[in-house]
This record gives C-alpha cells, sequence and structure tokens, in this order.
C-alpha cells in the first residue's frame, strides 16, 4: 500500500503549531536586542522615626543638623540590553532625583559585577549623580542611600545614545517573586499540554486522525496553548528580571519538558490508531 504524501493541511497545521511556539520567544528575545539601561529600586526601609512620642527623648543628628526620621533605600543600575553602553553615549551626567522632602545624607557603592566597575558618585541635596561610564550587557552595580525624611520613588534624568527612556522598576512588593515562579510552572503545564495535545490528537502529524474533535478544533487548541505556553513562560523571566544564566536554564527546562510531552502524545497516538480504524467513505471511527 502507498504512503500518501503529507496533504497541505497537514503543513499548515504542522507550521502554525510550531510558530506559536516561536513567535512568542523570537518577540522576547528581539526585545532584549537592544542598548537599554534599567534603574530599579531594589530594597527600602526606615531607619528611625523619633516623631513617636514613645522616643521623644531621643535626639538624632547629621552633621550636627537634626533629623526626624531616616530612611534607607537599595538602588540598582545595570544593563539589561544585549549591546554595550559606552562613556561617549551619555550627553551628560546620569541623576537620580529624590523629593526635595527627603535630602539625602550620605550614599555609597555596594554590590559591583564586574568587581572592577568603577562608577564615579557624588551626592548632591537631593541628588545621586553619576558620571558617563562604560556598562557592558549584565554590568550592574548597587547605591545605598541614607535619606531624611520617608523614602519616595526617585525620578531619573538622563540623555544617552539609542535609549529614548531610561527603563524604570519600583519597588516590588514581596510576594513579587512567588507570582513569577508561578507563572514559570503555569508555562511549564502548558508547555507540556501543547506538546501532548499537538501529538495524541493528530493535529500536526495526520491528514485524517483519530479524534474526538474536529481537526481544525485540534490545530486551534494547540495553537493556543503553544502561544500561552511561551507567553507566560516569557512574562515570567521578564518580571522576575532573569539573568542570561537563569534564561537559558529556563529554555533547557522548556525543552525537557516539551520532549517528554511530545514523546507520551506520539505514544498515545499510536495506541489509538492500533485500536482504531477510519471508514475512507465516512470518516468515521471504529474499534477493530
Amino acid at each position: 500500500m502507498t504512503k500518501k504524501p503529507p496533504s497541505s493541511w497537514t503543513i499548515i497545521s504542522a507550521l502554525a503549531a510550531l510558530a506559536a511556539l516561536i513567535i512568542p520567544i523570537a518577540l522576547f528575545m528581539i526585545g532584549r536586542q537592544s542598548k537599554t539601561l534599567t534603574i530599579e529600586t531594589v530594597s527600602s526601609a526606615s531607619v528611625a522615626d523619633i516623631r513617636d512620642p514613645t522616643l521623644s527623648g531621643l535626639k538624632l543628628s547629621y552633621n550636627d543638623q537634626p533629623v526626624s526620621r531616616v530612611s534607607t533605600a537599595t538602588i540598582e543600575v545595570a544593563n539589561t540590553g544585549s549591546q554595550p553602553i559606552e562613556a561617549r553615549d551619555f550627553e551628560r551626567q546620569l541623576v537620580i532625583r529624590f523629593s526635595e522632602l527627603t535630602p539625602t545624607l550620605t550614599s555609597t557603592l555596594a554590590e559591583r559585577v564586574p568587581p572592577n566597575l568603577a562608577p564615579e558618585l557624588t551626592s548632591g541635596p537631593s541628588t545621586l549623580n553619576l558620571s558617563p561610564m562604560l556598562l557592558n550587557p549584565g554590568d550592574r552595580f548597587r547605591i545605598n542611600v541614607v535619606l531624611s525624611g520617608d523614602f519616595n520613588e526617585p525620578a531619573v534624568d538622563a540623555r544617552i545614545a539609542g535609549i529614548s527612556e531610561v527603563s524604570r522598576k519600583l519597588l516590588k512588593p514581596e510576594h513579587k517573586s512567588s507570582e513569577s515562579i508561578l507563572l514559570l510552572i503555569v508555562g511549564a503545564i502548558t508547555t507540556w499540554a501543547y506538546g501532548y495535545l499537538g501529538m495524541a490528537s493528530g493535529a500536526v502529524l495526520r491528514a485524517n486522525p483519530v479524534s474526538l474533535m474536529r481537526r481544525g478544533d485540534s490545530v486551534a487548541i494547540t495553537v493556543v496553548l503553544g502561544m500561552a505556553s511561551t507567553t507566560i513562560a516569557m512574562d515570567a523571566l521578564d518580571s522576575m528580571a532573569a539573568s542570561r544564566v537563569t534564561t537559558f536554564w529556563v529554555y533547557a527546562a522548556g525543552a525537557l519538558i516539551l520532549t517528554f510531552a511530545v514523546v507520551l502524545g506520539a505514544f498515545r497516538l499510536r495506541r489509538m490508531h492500533t485500536r482504531y480504524r477510519i471508514e475512507s467513505s465516512t470518516g468515521d471511527v471504529r474499534r477493530k
């Protein structure tokens, strides 16, 4: 018996299912193929507040100037793009500006990646000023700042060639990381469902599969699952500001999940075709 060549519908189904998985990843990667500077508020905390009546006997001062409330914050500056940001790209200093009601008391450079990164930092009455510098992709550093008053998210003023606007990430809620993990789990489940359904239903393999649903329905569901799985995973990686290493391992885990689902789905499809036959005249499914 001569094996029939794949029909145009089979080829279109396979391409649609594959595109559903690849397109969101491609869009995510294209978004990263750019010059991007991100300034993120990592943490903030209140150190002391002598406005509390129970602390009326406590006196605070900085450089002989009395202060009533002290707060701290950690700000991270990072090149999150794929292209280096050179010192010549800066038209002027990068300024991180706090409210005039919360002047800066002191600021220090903290964690730096790589360790030989040496930003030039100066403090104004309510600003942090950074001189032009070279930041390669993945370079980052943190600034610890002590403020007089309540912490409010600072504004950023910068003019950098190739960057229309500096990316700002405000202080993340404590539950943000758990949300990212949940998104990754949901993405893993939908990836498995995409691979399994695409094979088990025969949506991308057979011109006339053994299935309880119409072929068009099978393809539509498979495409939606493919787009959902990668979109959810990309959103999780973006929300957790995943590094390249983390992104690689997420891709690897997704590939393993998809491979396992495809193998399981193919095995399921094979069993179904050994148990059922299709009437060529009517297309009805009958048990052998």
